[in-house]
């Protein structure tokens, strides 16, 4: 699956699917950093999807970033 997700990002860059799809992946082997720099660069975008937001406050929480990580979740549940 992180191959495939880093081809559709590789394609396709802009694509806030793609780009969500790698950070999942990443979160799913337990590579934190590295979906935590996906997620960076993909928020700002303002992606208009639940699973974003949700992601992304997971691996803040992971991280025991909870302020931030509970925004996130807000944020997730207005989509």
């Amino acid at each position: 699956a992180l191959e495939l997700a880093k081809e559709g990002v590789e394609y396709n860059s802009t694509d806030n699917i793609s780009c969500d799809n790698l950070g999942q992946a990443y979160i799913e082997l337990g590579m934190l950093d590295e979906a935590e720099e996906v997620y960076e660069e993909l928020i700002p975008r303002n992606p208009n999807f639940l699973e974003a937001y949700y992601n992304y406050a997971t691996i803040l929480e992971k991280k025991d970033m909870l302020a931030e990580a509970k925004y996130n979740y807000e944020t997730a549940l207005t989509y």
